[in-house]
Protein backbone atom coordinates (compact mmCIF):
# COMPACT_ATOMS: atom_id res chain seq x y z
CA UNK A 1 0.00 0.00 0.00
CA UNK A 2 1.57 3.37 -0.81
CA UNK A 3 1.91 5.88 2.39
CA UNK A 4 1.17 9.60 0.86
CA UNK A 5 2.75 12.46 2.43
CA UNK A 6 2.87 15.90 0.90
CA UNK A 7 4.87 18.98 1.13
CA UNK A 8 5.17 22.19 -0.56
CA UNK A 9 7.68 24.42 -2.72
CA UNK A 10 7.76 27.79 -4.19
CA UNK A 11 9.27 28.53 -7.17
CA UNK A 12 9.54 31.69 -9.17
CA UNK A 13 9.56 32.10 -13.01
CA UNK A 14 11.79 30.57 -14.72
CA UNK A 15 13.73 28.21 -11.88
CA UNK A 16 15.18 25.12 -11.74
CA UNK A 17 15.29 22.96 -8.51
CA UNK A 18 17.58 20.07 -7.69
CA UNK A 19 16.99 18.37 -4.90
CA UNK A 20 20.10 15.66 -4.45
CA UNK A 21 19.41 12.70 -1.99
CA UNK A 22 15.58 12.66 -2.69
CA UNK A 23 14.10 10.46 -0.09
CA UNK A 24 16.14 11.97 2.70
CA UNK A 25 14.84 15.20 1.52
CA UNK A 26 11.78 13.94 1.92
CA UNK A 27 12.02 11.69 4.96
CA UNK A 28 13.48 15.17 6.28
CA UNK A 29 9.81 17.38 5.34
CA UNK A 30 7.77 14.22 7.19
CA UNK A 31 7.04 11.66 4.65
CA UNK A 32 6.24 8.75 6.13
CA UNK A 33 9.43 6.35 4.49
CA UNK A 34 11.54 3.83 6.30
CA UNK A 35 14.69 4.36 7.49
CA UNK A 36 17.68 4.65 5.15
CA UNK A 37 19.45 1.02 4.56
CA UNK A 38 16.16 -0.76 6.52
CA UNK A 39 14.77 -2.16 3.50
CA UNK A 40 14.88 -0.65 -0.95
CA UNK A 41 11.82 1.62 -0.94
CA UNK A 42 10.58 2.53 -4.23
CA UNK A 43 7.32 4.53 -5.13
CA UNK A 44 5.60 7.13 -7.05
CA UNK A 45 5.59 10.76 -6.78
CA UNK A 46 2.81 13.38 -7.67
CA UNK A 47 3.37 16.69 -8.56
CA UNK A 48 0.74 19.42 -8.19
CA UNK A 49 1.18 22.54 -10.13
CA UNK A 50 -0.30 26.18 -8.73
CA UNK A 51 -0.42 29.73 -10.14
CA UNK A 52 0.71 28.55 -13.41
CA UNK A 53 -0.08 25.94 -16.36
CA UNK A 54 1.37 22.06 -16.42
CA UNK A 55 3.20 23.44 -19.42
CA UNK A 56 5.29 26.03 -18.17
CA UNK A 57 6.91 22.99 -15.50
CA UNK A 58 8.72 20.14 -15.86
CA UNK A 59 9.47 17.24 -13.21
CA UNK A 60 11.90 14.43 -13.51
CA UNK A 61 13.90 12.19 -11.49
CA UNK A 62 17.03 10.50 -11.63
CA UNK A 63 18.13 6.90 -9.79
CA UNK A 64 21.15 6.11 -9.44
CA UNK A 65 23.12 3.03 -8.62
CA UNK A 66 27.03 1.96 -8.10
CA UNK A 67 28.65 -0.18 -11.07
CA UNK A 68 30.07 -3.36 -9.99
CA UNK A 69 33.21 -2.12 -12.31
CA UNK A 70 33.38 1.53 -10.61
CA UNK A 71 31.89 4.16 -10.49
CA UNK A 72 28.05 4.46 -10.92
CA UNK A 73 25.17 4.82 -13.73
CA UNK A 74 21.68 6.81 -13.41
CA UNK A 75 18.32 6.08 -15.17
CA UNK A 76 16.71 9.74 -16.02
CA UNK A 77 13.04 9.15 -15.49
CA UNK A 78 10.25 12.12 -16.70
CA UNK A 79 7.20 12.79 -15.61
CA UNK A 80 3.82 11.91 -16.98
CA UNK A 81 1.66 15.21 -17.63
CA UNK A 82 -2.13 15.10 -16.35
CA UNK A 83 -3.76 13.52 -19.49
CA UNK A 84 -1.01 11.92 -21.01
CA UNK A 85 -1.99 8.80 -18.56
CA UNK A 86 -3.26 5.86 -20.39
CA UNK A 87 -6.75 4.72 -20.12
CA UNK A 88 -7.66 1.78 -21.66
CA UNK A 89 -4.53 0.25 -23.16
CA UNK A 90 -1.07 1.57 -23.62
CA UNK A 91 2.00 -0.66 -25.33
CA UNK A 92 6.09 -0.60 -24.30
CA UNK A 93 7.97 -1.49 -27.96
CA UNK A 94 11.09 -1.93 -28.40
CA UNK A 95 12.28 -4.10 -25.58
CA UNK A 96 15.60 -6.85 -25.26
CA UNK A 97 16.41 -9.66 -23.56
CA UNK A 98 19.65 -11.91 -24.16
CA UNK A 99 23.00 -12.23 -23.03
CA UNK A 100 23.93 -8.48 -23.06
CA UNK A 101 20.51 -7.03 -22.05
CA UNK A 102 17.31 -7.49 -19.65
CA UNK A 103 14.02 -5.73 -19.40
CA UNK A 104 11.98 -4.56 -16.48
CA UNK A 105 7.96 -3.67 -16.61
CA UNK A 106 6.60 -1.21 -14.47
CA UNK A 107 2.86 0.19 -13.69
CA UNK A 108 1.63 2.35 -11.25
CA UNK A 109 -1.72 3.99 -10.35
CA UNK A 110 -1.69 7.76 -11.44
CA UNK A 111 -5.33 8.58 -10.18
CA UNK A 112 -6.10 10.74 -7.24
CA UNK A 113 -6.21 9.89 -3.84
CA UNK A 114 -9.38 8.28 -2.55
CA UNK A 115 -10.08 7.65 -6.59
CA UNK A 116 -10.13 3.96 -6.13
CA UNK A 117 -8.18 0.86 -7.66
CA UNK A 118 -7.48 -0.24 -11.39
CA UNK A 119 -6.74 -3.42 -12.05
CA UNK A 120 -4.44 -3.88 -14.95
CA UNK A 121 -3.21 -7.17 -17.14
CA UNK A 122 0.36 -7.19 -18.67
CA UNK A 123 0.98 -9.13 -21.57
CA UNK A 124 4.19 -10.40 -23.72
CA UNK A 125 4.92 -10.56 -27.52
CA UNK A 126 7.27 -11.90 -29.36
CA UNK A 127 8.64 -9.78 -32.25
CA UNK A 128 10.59 -12.84 -33.86
CA UNK A 129 7.67 -15.23 -34.04
CA UNK A 130 5.29 -12.57 -35.57
CA UNK A 131 4.17 -11.13 -32.20
CA UNK A 132 2.71 -14.11 -31.11
CA UNK A 133 1.25 -13.70 -26.76
CA UNK A 134 4.32 -15.53 -25.22
CA UNK A 135 3.70 -16.53 -21.46
CA UNK A 136 0.61 -16.13 -19.21
CA UNK A 137 -0.35 -12.79 -18.48
CA UNK A 138 0.24 -10.75 -14.96
CA UNK A 139 -2.37 -9.39 -13.20
CA UNK A 140 -2.55 -6.58 -10.65
CA UNK A 141 -4.82 -4.57 -8.80
CA UNK A 142 -2.91 -0.58 -7.63
CA UNK A 143 -4.39 1.89 -5.27
CA UNK A 144 -3.72 5.11 -5.88
CA UNK A 145 -0.43 6.23 -5.75
CA UNK A 146 0.82 2.38 -5.89
CA UNK A 147 3.42 1.48 -8.03
CA UNK A 148 5.49 -1.85 -9.15
CA UNK A 149 7.69 -3.56 -11.02
CA UNK A 150 8.40 -7.11 -12.76
CA UNK A 151 11.80 -7.96 -12.95
CA UNK A 152 13.20 -9.53 -16.00
CA UNK A 153 9.44 -9.78 -17.45
CA UNK A 154 10.15 -10.30 -21.11
CA UNK A 155 13.00 -13.24 -20.44
CA UNK A 156 11.21 -14.79 -17.96
CA UNK A 157 8.81 -15.80 -21.21
CA UNK A 158 11.31 -16.59 -23.58
CA UNK A 159 10.88 -13.69 -25.29
CA UNK A 160 14.48 -12.02 -26.78
CA UNK A 161 12.90 -9.04 -29.32
CA UNK A 162 9.52 -7.77 -28.06
CA UNK A 163 7.16 -5.98 -26.33
CA UNK A 164 4.85 -5.72 -23.85
CA UNK A 165 0.61 -4.54 -23.68
CA UNK A 166 -0.79 -3.61 -20.68
CA UNK A 167 -4.49 -3.56 -20.65
CA UNK A 168 -7.36 -2.01 -17.63
CA UNK A 169 -9.86 -4.90 -16.88
CA UNK A 170 -11.35 -3.11 -13.94
CA UNK A 171 -11.37 0.87 -12.28
CA UNK A 172 -11.45 3.72 -13.93
CA UNK A 173 -8.15 5.80 -12.45
CA UNK A 174 -5.53 6.63 -15.13
CA UNK A 175 -2.51 5.04 -14.92
CA UNK A 176 1.15 4.69 -16.13
CA UNK A 177 3.18 1.72 -17.83
CA UNK A 178 7.34 2.15 -18.80
CA UNK A 179 10.05 -0.28 -18.95
CA UNK A 180 13.59 0.05 -18.31
CA UNK A 181 16.30 -2.02 -20.65
CA UNK A 182 19.29 -2.82 -18.57
CA UNK A 183 22.72 -3.40 -19.68
CA UNK A 184 23.63 -6.85 -18.67
CA UNK A 185 22.31 -10.42 -19.12
CA UNK A 186 21.55 -10.59 -15.41
CA UNK A 187 22.12 -8.38 -12.47
CA UNK A 188 25.72 -7.39 -11.76
CA UNK A 189 26.34 -8.56 -15.39
CA UNK A 190 28.17 -5.72 -17.14
CA UNK A 191 27.46 -2.36 -16.51
CA UNK A 192 23.68 -2.50 -15.52
CA UNK A 193 23.14 0.72 -16.39
CA UNK A 194 19.29 1.40 -17.78
CA UNK A 195 17.70 2.87 -20.67
CA UNK A 196 13.86 4.40 -19.62
CA UNK A 197 11.66 3.45 -22.20
CA UNK A 198 8.02 5.12 -22.49
CA UNK A 199 4.31 3.57 -23.12
CA UNK A 200 2.40 4.54 -25.86
CA UNK A 201 -0.86 4.58 -24.96
CA UNK A 202 -3.51 3.99 -26.88
CA UNK A 203 -6.29 6.82 -27.73
CA UNK A 204 -9.54 5.54 -25.72
CA UNK A 205 -12.13 5.90 -28.34
CA UNK A 206 -14.92 7.92 -26.72
CA UNK A 207 -17.54 8.83 -28.29
CA UNK A 208 -19.70 10.76 -26.49
CA UNK A 209 -23.12 12.35 -26.86
CA UNK A 210 -25.81 14.15 -24.51
CA UNK A 211 -29.69 12.42 -24.76
CA UNK A 212 -32.16 15.27 -23.77
CA UNK A 213 -35.54 14.86 -22.24
CA UNK A 214 -37.81 17.19 -21.08
CA UNK A 215 -40.25 17.34 -18.30
CA UNK A 216 -43.66 19.76 -19.23
CA UNK A 217 -45.90 21.02 -17.01
CA UNK A 218 -48.92 23.16 -17.64
CA UNK A 219 -47.12 25.70 -15.38
CA UNK A 220 -43.83 26.89 -15.07
CA UNK A 221 -41.43 24.75 -13.15
CA UNK A 222 -38.33 25.79 -11.25
CA UNK A 223 -34.75 25.11 -8.74
CA UNK A 224 -34.86 21.14 -10.41
CA UNK A 225 -32.93 18.58 -8.31
CA UNK A 226 -31.02 15.48 -9.61
CA UNK A 227 -30.69 12.33 -7.81
CA UNK A 228 -30.52 8.85 -8.64
CA UNK A 229 -32.87 6.18 -6.59
CA UNK A 230 -31.11 3.21 -5.33
CA UNK A 231 -31.64 1.19 -8.41
CA UNK A 232 -30.26 4.28 -10.90
CA UNK A 233 -32.51 5.45 -12.27
CA UNK A 234 -32.81 9.78 -12.24
CA UNK A 235 -35.13 11.39 -10.33
CA UNK A 236 -36.13 15.44 -10.13
CA UNK A 237 -37.55 17.48 -7.45
CA UNK A 238 -38.74 20.38 -8.52
CA UNK A 239 -40.78 23.69 -7.59
CA UNK A 240 -44.53 24.84 -9.44
CA UNK A 241 -45.11 28.47 -8.33
CA UNK A 242 -48.39 30.14 -8.35
CA UNK A 243 -51.27 30.65 -6.17
CA UNK A 244 -50.88 26.98 -4.19
CA UNK A 245 -47.27 26.21 -4.57
CA UNK A 246 -46.08 22.97 -4.81
CA UNK A 247 -43.03 21.06 -5.13
CA UNK A 248 -43.26 17.86 -6.91
CA UNK A 249 -41.05 14.58 -7.96
CA UNK A 250 -40.81 12.75 -11.11
CA UNK A 251 -39.14 10.13 -11.60
CA UNK A 252 -37.74 8.26 -15.35
CA UNK A 253 -39.42 5.17 -16.19
CA UNK A 254 -37.32 2.99 -18.22
CA UNK A 255 -40.02 1.09 -19.48
CA UNK A 256 -41.97 4.20 -21.82
CA UNK A 257 -39.05 6.24 -21.98
CA UNK A 258 -41.02 9.12 -20.21
CA UNK A 259 -41.54 11.17 -16.88
CA UNK A 260 -43.84 10.47 -14.54
CA UNK A 261 -44.80 12.62 -11.20
CA UNK A 262 -45.09 10.20 -8.77
CA UNK A 263 -46.35 12.78 -5.86
CA UNK A 264 -46.65 16.66 -5.02
CA UNK A 265 -46.65 18.72 -1.62
CA UNK A 266 -47.70 21.92 -0.65
CA UNK A 267 -45.22 24.89 -0.22
CA UNK A 268 -41.74 25.25 -1.71
CA UNK A 269 -39.06 22.60 -1.48
CA UNK A 270 -35.89 21.26 -2.16
CA UNK A 271 -35.41 17.09 -3.22
CA UNK A 272 -32.71 16.10 -0.43
CA UNK A 273 -33.04 12.87 -2.40
CA UNK A 274 -33.50 8.75 -1.31
CA UNK A 275 -33.24 7.97 2.63
CA UNK A 276 -30.30 5.46 2.34
CA UNK A 277 -32.63 3.82 5.44
CA UNK A 278 -35.74 2.87 3.54
CA UNK A 279 -35.45 4.21 -0.48
CA UNK A 280 -37.95 6.43 -0.05
CA UNK A 281 -37.81 10.10 -1.60
CA UNK A 282 -37.47 12.81 1.06
CA UNK A 283 -37.67 17.24 1.03
CA UNK A 284 -36.62 20.18 2.48
CA UNK A 285 -39.14 22.56 1.82
CA UNK A 286 -41.12 25.25 3.57
CA UNK A 287 -44.93 25.52 4.38
CA UNK A 288 -45.01 28.86 2.75
CA UNK A 289 -43.94 30.73 0.02
CA UNK A 290 -44.70 34.14 -0.08
CA UNK A 291 -45.37 34.68 3.62
CA UNK A 292 -43.85 33.47 7.01
CA UNK A 293 -43.68 29.42 7.57
CA UNK A 294 -41.98 26.35 9.41
CA UNK A 295 -39.03 24.44 7.75
CA UNK A 296 -39.68 20.80 6.95
CA UNK A 297 -39.24 18.07 6.30
CA UNK A 298 -41.15 16.10 4.26
CA UNK A 299 -40.68 12.00 3.55
CA UNK A 300 -42.51 9.64 1.61
CA UNK A 301 -43.61 6.35 3.54
CA UNK A 302 -44.29 4.42 1.05
CA UNK A 303 -47.70 5.11 1.05
CA UNK A 304 -48.26 9.01 2.57
CA UNK A 305 -45.99 11.86 2.93
CA UNK A 306 -45.10 12.27 6.76
CA UNK A 307 -43.91 16.21 7.58
CA UNK A 308 -41.71 16.66 10.50
CA UNK A 309 -40.58 20.44 11.88
CA UNK A 310 -37.15 21.03 11.49
CA UNK A 311 -37.23 24.28 12.43
CA UNK A 312 -40.44 26.01 14.22
CA UNK A 313 -39.87 29.85 13.24
CA UNK A 314 -41.75 31.36 11.33
CA UNK A 315 -40.59 33.08 8.77
CA UNK A 316 -39.03 32.91 5.22
CA UNK A 317 -36.53 30.69 4.23
CA UNK A 318 -34.90 31.97 1.06
CA UNK A 319 -31.48 29.88 0.63
CA UNK A 320 -31.57 26.10 1.72
CA UNK A 321 -29.30 23.09 1.06
CA UNK A 322 -29.78 19.57 1.99
CA UNK A 323 -27.33 16.57 2.21
CA UNK A 324 -27.48 13.02 3.91
CA UNK A 325 -25.37 13.04 6.48
CA UNK A 326 -23.01 9.84 8.29
CA UNK A 327 -25.50 6.93 8.67
CA UNK A 328 -27.72 8.18 6.38
CA UNK A 329 -29.43 10.65 8.58
CA UNK A 330 -30.63 14.05 6.67
CA UNK A 331 -29.41 17.60 7.40
CA UNK A 332 -29.79 21.18 6.09
CA UNK A 333 -27.99 24.53 6.13
CA UNK A 334 -30.64 27.57 5.52
CA UNK A 335 -30.79 31.10 6.33
CA UNK A 336 -34.25 32.19 7.96
CA UNK A 337 -35.11 35.66 7.00
CA UNK A 338 -32.33 37.67 8.46
CA UNK A 339 -31.15 35.72 10.98
CA UNK A 340 -28.10 34.29 9.60
CA UNK A 341 -26.80 31.20 8.35
CA UNK A 342 -28.10 27.95 10.42
CA UNK A 343 -27.57 24.34 10.28
CA UNK A 344 -29.92 21.54 11.70
CA UNK A 345 -29.36 17.75 11.57
CA UNK A 346 -31.41 14.67 12.77
CA UNK A 347 -30.42 12.12 15.41
CA UNK A 348 -32.54 9.33 15.78
CA UNK A 349 -35.75 11.36 15.73
CA UNK A 350 -34.75 14.66 17.09
CA UNK A 351 -33.94 17.63 15.07
CA UNK A 352 -30.86 19.95 16.61
CA UNK A 353 -30.79 23.40 14.95
CA UNK A 354 -27.13 25.92 15.53
CA UNK A 355 -26.24 29.06 14.31
CA UNK A 356 -23.13 29.21 11.87
CA UNK A 357 -22.35 32.58 11.22
CA UNK A 358 -24.79 35.34 11.99
CA UNK A 359 -23.17 37.44 9.03
CA UNK A 360 -25.60 35.42 6.45
CA UNK A 361 -25.40 32.60 4.51
CA UNK A 362 -26.33 33.49 0.43
CA UNK A 363 -26.34 30.43 -2.18
CA UNK A 364 -25.69 28.48 1.35
CA UNK A 365 -24.01 24.75 -0.15
CA UNK A 366 -23.64 22.08 2.00
CA UNK A 367 -21.78 19.00 1.68
CA UNK A 368 -19.93 16.37 3.94
CA UNK A 369 -16.17 15.73 3.75
CA UNK A 370 -15.01 11.98 3.11
CA UNK A 371 -14.78 12.00 7.36
CA UNK A 372 -18.19 12.50 7.46
CA UNK A 373 -18.28 16.11 8.73
CA UNK A 374 -20.39 19.05 7.68
CA UNK A 375 -19.06 22.11 4.96
CA UNK A 376 -21.35 25.22 4.42
CA UNK A 377 -19.97 27.19 1.46
CA UNK A 378 -21.80 30.62 1.32
CA UNK A 379 -21.95 34.34 0.27
CA UNK A 380 -22.12 37.09 2.45
CA UNK A 381 -24.80 39.53 0.64
CA UNK A 382 -22.16 39.20 -2.03
CA UNK A 383 -19.23 40.38 -0.76
CA UNK A 384 -17.49 37.51 0.81
CA UNK A 385 -17.11 33.99 -0.35
CA UNK A 386 -17.13 31.93 2.99
CA UNK A 387 -16.51 28.20 3.86
CA UNK A 388 -17.55 26.79 7.53
CA UNK A 389 -16.70 23.76 8.43
CA UNK A 390 -17.28 21.63 11.46
CA UNK A 391 -14.42 19.98 13.23
CA UNK A 392 -13.94 18.80 16.85
CA UNK A 393 -17.94 20.11 17.60
CA UNK A 394 -16.99 23.47 16.63
CA UNK A 395 -17.64 25.75 13.20
CA UNK A 396 -14.53 26.92 11.67
CA UNK A 397 -15.26 29.94 9.51
CA UNK A 398 -12.81 30.71 6.42
CA UNK A 399 -13.60 34.00 4.10
CA UNK A 400 -11.82 33.14 1.14
CA UNK A 401 -12.48 35.81 -1.32
CA UNK A 402 -13.77 39.15 -0.21
CA UNK A 403 -15.04 41.88 -2.27
CA UNK A 404 -16.31 44.94 0.46
CA UNK A 405 -18.95 47.06 -0.90
CA UNK A 406 -19.46 45.44 -3.86
CA UNK A 407 -22.07 42.83 -4.46
CA UNK A 408 -20.23 40.45 -7.29
CA UNK A 409 -18.93 37.05 -5.60
CA UNK A 410 -20.48 34.05 -4.37
CA UNK A 411 -23.62 34.09 -6.53
CA UNK A 412 -24.43 30.41 -7.52
CA UNK A 413 -22.20 29.13 -5.66
CA UNK A 414 -21.62 25.38 -5.26
CA UNK A 415 -19.52 23.27 -2.92
CA UNK A 416 -17.67 19.58 -3.48
CA UNK A 417 -15.09 17.46 -2.21
CA UNK A 418 -12.46 15.80 -4.52
CA UNK A 419 -11.63 12.02 -3.83
CA UNK A 420 -9.04 13.11 -1.79
CA UNK A 421 -11.32 15.02 0.67
CA UNK A 422 -10.41 18.34 -0.37
CA UNK A 423 -13.14 20.94 -0.57
CA UNK A 424 -13.58 23.06 -4.10
CA UNK A 425 -16.35 25.77 -4.58
CA UNK A 426 -17.48 26.93 -7.54
CA UNK A 427 -18.94 30.56 -7.99
CA UNK A 428 -20.17 33.38 -10.38
CA UNK A 429 -17.62 36.36 -9.60
CA UNK A 430 -19.00 39.16 -11.53
CA UNK A 431 -17.01 40.58 -14.40
CA UNK A 432 -15.00 37.66 -13.90
CA UNK A 433 -17.06 35.24 -14.66
CA UNK A 434 -17.11 31.33 -13.55
CA UNK A 435 -14.45 30.93 -10.97
CA UNK A 436 -13.31 27.64 -9.80
CA UNK A 437 -11.91 28.42 -5.64
CA UNK A 438 -9.89 24.92 -5.21
CA UNK A 439 -7.86 23.67 -1.95
CA UNK A 440 -4.30 22.59 -3.27
CA UNK A 441 -3.55 20.72 0.52
CA UNK A 442 -1.61 23.60 1.19
CA UNK A 443 -3.30 26.99 -0.08
CA UNK A 444 -6.30 28.09 -1.75
CA UNK A 445 -6.11 28.27 -5.59
CA UNK A 446 -8.57 30.32 -7.59
CA UNK A 447 -8.78 29.90 -11.46
CA UNK A 448 -11.31 31.30 -14.26
CA UNK A 449 -13.45 28.64 -15.56
CA UNK A 450 -15.16 30.15 -18.17
CA UNK A 451 -15.04 34.15 -18.72
CA UNK A 452 -18.03 36.78 -17.92
CA UNK A 453 -20.86 36.88 -20.30
CA UNK A 454 -23.41 38.54 -18.51
CA UNK A 455 -25.77 36.01 -18.52
CA UNK A 456 -24.56 33.40 -16.15
CA UNK A 457 -27.47 31.26 -14.24
CA UNK A 458 -26.49 28.81 -11.63
CA UNK A 459 -23.66 27.05 -11.39
CA UNK A 460 -23.24 23.57 -10.67
CA UNK A 461 -19.74 21.26 -9.42
CA UNK A 462 -18.93 17.42 -9.50
CA UNK A 463 -15.46 15.28 -9.44
CA UNK A 464 -15.89 12.59 -11.77
CA UNK A 465 -14.60 9.25 -11.21
CA UNK A 466 -11.21 10.27 -12.00
CA UNK A 467 -11.45 12.97 -9.53
CA UNK A 468 -11.39 15.32 -12.46
CA UNK A 469 -13.69 19.04 -11.55
CA UNK A 470 -16.97 19.36 -13.85
CA UNK A 471 -18.68 22.88 -14.05
CA UNK A 472 -21.78 23.51 -15.73
CA UNK A 473 -23.61 26.73 -15.89
CA UNK A 474 -26.16 28.82 -18.05
CA UNK A 475 -25.33 30.95 -20.12
CA UNK A 476 -26.93 33.25 -23.27
CA UNK A 477 -29.68 30.48 -22.96
CA UNK A 478 -27.49 26.97 -23.55
CA UNK A 479 -26.82 25.15 -20.99
CA UNK A 480 -22.55 24.54 -20.77
CA UNK A 481 -20.45 21.59 -19.45
CA UNK A 482 -16.70 22.83 -18.74
CA UNK A 483 -13.90 20.79 -17.99
CA UNK A 484 -10.08 20.47 -17.82
CA UNK A 485 -8.80 19.30 -21.44
CA UNK A 486 -4.92 17.82 -21.42
CA UNK A 487 -3.40 21.29 -21.96
CA UNK A 488 -4.83 21.81 -19.09
CA UNK A 489 -6.68 24.59 -19.98
CA UNK A 490 -11.00 24.87 -19.28
CA UNK A 491 -12.98 24.18 -22.09
CA UNK A 492 -16.49 24.38 -22.30
CA UNK A 493 -19.17 23.28 -24.52
CA UNK A 494 -22.62 23.58 -24.92
CA UNK A 495 -25.40 20.26 -24.96
CA UNK A 496 -28.46 22.48 -24.87
CA UNK A 497 -30.03 25.47 -26.10
CA UNK A 498 -33.52 27.16 -25.34
CA UNK A 499 -34.97 31.10 -24.81
CA UNK A 500 -33.21 30.51 -21.46
CA UNK A 501 -31.43 28.33 -19.12
CA UNK A 502 -30.86 28.49 -15.26
CA UNK A 503 -30.06 26.24 -12.03
CA UNK A 504 -28.15 23.14 -13.60
CA UNK A 505 -27.81 20.20 -11.55
CA UNK A 506 -25.20 17.77 -12.01
CA UNK A 507 -24.78 13.94 -10.65
CA UNK A 508 -23.16 11.10 -11.56
CA UNK A 509 -25.25 7.84 -12.25
CA UNK A 510 -24.30 4.20 -10.94
CA UNK A 511 -22.07 4.29 -14.34
CA UNK A 512 -20.01 7.31 -13.86
CA UNK A 513 -21.87 9.49 -16.68
CA UNK A 514 -22.47 12.32 -15.65
CA UNK A 515 -26.18 13.75 -15.81
CA UNK A 516 -27.94 17.46 -15.33
CA UNK A 517 -31.47 18.50 -14.66
CA UNK A 518 -32.17 22.25 -15.44
CA UNK A 519 -34.80 24.49 -15.93
CA UNK A 520 -35.41 25.60 -19.80
CA UNK A 521 -37.56 28.30 -21.22
CA UNK A 522 -39.58 27.93 -24.12
CA UNK A 523 -42.10 30.62 -25.03
CA UNK A 524 -42.52 32.31 -21.93
CA UNK A 525 -43.11 28.85 -20.41
CA UNK A 526 -40.36 27.30 -17.56
CA UNK A 527 -39.59 24.12 -17.70
CA UNK A 528 -37.41 21.11 -16.62
CA UNK A 529 -34.89 19.38 -18.82
CA UNK A 530 -32.71 16.35 -18.02
CA UNK A 531 -29.10 15.33 -20.08
CA UNK A 532 -27.18 12.47 -19.75
CA UNK A 533 -23.96 11.97 -21.47
CA UNK A 534 -22.96 8.36 -22.52
CA UNK A 535 -19.88 7.84 -23.51
CA UNK A 536 -18.65 4.80 -25.64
Amino acid sequence: MPRPGHLHRHLGPATQLIIPDALDYLRGKGVKIGARGAASFAGTLRVSVAGTTLANVFAGARTAAKCSVGGQFGLFTPGIYSGQEASAESYVYGLRADAENRTNVAVANAGADGGGAVTLEIQAFDGDAGGLARGDPETIALEPGAWHQYSGFLGSRGVGNGWVRVTRTSGSAPWVAYAVVNDGGAPGERTGDGAYVPMVATAETKSCTWELSTLNESASAYSPVLAYDLEGRPAIGYEVPGGLPQTKLARWDPGSSSWNVQGSIPGRGGFLGFDPSDAHPSFISSSSVTSSGTLDLTHWTGSSWRVETVDDRLDLYNFTSAAFGRGGAPSVSYTPGDAGLRFAAKTGSTWTTEAVDPSGGWFNSLAYDPDGNPAIAYSVGGTEVVLARKRGGQWQIERLVSKPGESTVGWYLDLAFDPSGRPAIAHRNYGVGVELIRWDGHEWQREIVAPETKTITGISLVFDLAGRPLVSFGSAGRLWMAERSTDGEWHAEPFDQTDSVSSPWLARDSEGQMAASYSRLVKGVRGIGFARRKCQ
